[in-house]
């Protein structure tokens, strides 16, 4: 077998006659970073569970934004496994559904029928995961990404102070920044809320630090900040956060299976930031204890071989009915 199933570039050269790559969403599509080393160690994983079972099936990997409609059109072949990403729409295919043996689909929280919940996974920016202790790590809290209006709350309470971050506007404020970052230097930056933080804000999609710098920023680090994405909750940090051996802060999470249980700590309010944060680092027994839980849950639950091994029980339940 070769090192990988898909091209990093396009995805559509496999290791398998059976893996095939529909459609890859515009050039511009950030979602795109999912077809790489996650997805090529899903399906290799998948092939150890199910050897000779594996070629049974046809994969067709379609990856395309929520607000596109669905361009694939039966009939498929027989046995057919569409996995689709991207689409953070939480829709449940049903035409499709009828048509096909199973699906995998990001962004859902429930099983229903032959349709089946993955989560996302890290991107190809995220070249390696870490279990150095979590008291051997020099950066107290990690926060790197764009500042989307749904991380505006974190912004101006890190900015502005607690009390006035309530106040603020999210879309507003947003657009304002966006704009303003792009004429005035220094308009993102914020107060690092404790000793020993590196917080930054970006105005755009990976515009921030590079692959390895990034790496080794989340695998130096106690506490990942992780809020919403663009559109849901989940996004690519928590799982990048994981596999760094990272405690993670986030927002309210999806009851999917993959979060249900998870040691994942949430925060409902983000101008309280600072006061949840220290009190996280002043126990540092609990980080202790955080770190190897969220580690475990990693190879449990979230990393490439779990999802393998549940996409596994999934089409074999799916065949016996």
């Amino acid at each position: 077998m070769t090192d990988s199933l898909l091209s990093a570039d396009s995805g559509r050269r496999s290791a398998f006659p059976n893996v095939n790559h529909f459609k890859d969403g515009p050039v511009d599509w950030p979602h795109k970073v999912m077809v790489g080393p996650f997805l090529n160690s899903v399906l290799k994983e998948l092939w150890g569970f199910m050897r000779d079972d594996f070629l049974k099936f046809n994969f067709l990997i379609y990856q395309w934004p929520s607000w596109a409609s669905y361009e694939l059109k039966p009939p498929f072949p027989p046995n057919t496994v569409l996995i689709i990403l991207a689409d953070n729409s939480g829709s449940y295919p049903w035409e499709l559904a009828r048509e096909v043996t199973a699906i995998f689909k990001v962004h859902m929280t429930e099983e229903r029928k032959n349709i089946f919940p993955i989560p996302l996974g890290h991107t190809k920016f995220h070249l390696t995961g870490s279990s150095k202790p979590v008291a051997e790590r020099r950066t107290t809290v990690f926060y790197s990404g764009n500042i989307n209006k749904n991380r505006i709350q974190l912004w101006a309470a890190l900015r502005m102070g607690r009390h006035l971050a309530s106040f603020v506007k999210p879309l507003i404020l947003r657009r304002a920044l966006t704009y303003a970052s792009r004429k005035i230097p220094g308009a993102l930056a914020i107060h690092q809320p404790v000793e020993g933080a590196s917080i930054q804000f970006t105005d755009k999609f990976a515009s921030g630090l590079c692959p390895t710098k990034y790496t080794d920023c989340l695998n130096d680090s106690k506490i990942a900040l992780c809020p919403m994405g663009f559109y849901k909750t989940e996004c690519f940090r928590h799982f990048e956060a994981m596999r760094s051996g990272c405690v993670i802060l986030s927002d309210p999470l999806p009851d999917a299976w993959y979060f249900r249980g998870s040691p994942i700590r949430e925060i409902s309010d983000w101008s309280d930031i600072t006061v949840f944060l220290r009190q996280m680092l002043d126990n540092p027994e609990s980080l202790v204890h955080l770190q190897k839980s969220t580690i475990n849950w990693w190879i449990a639950k979230c990393g490439e071989h779990a999802v393998a091994r549940y996409m596994a029980e999934k089409l074999v339940e799916t065949v016996r009915e």
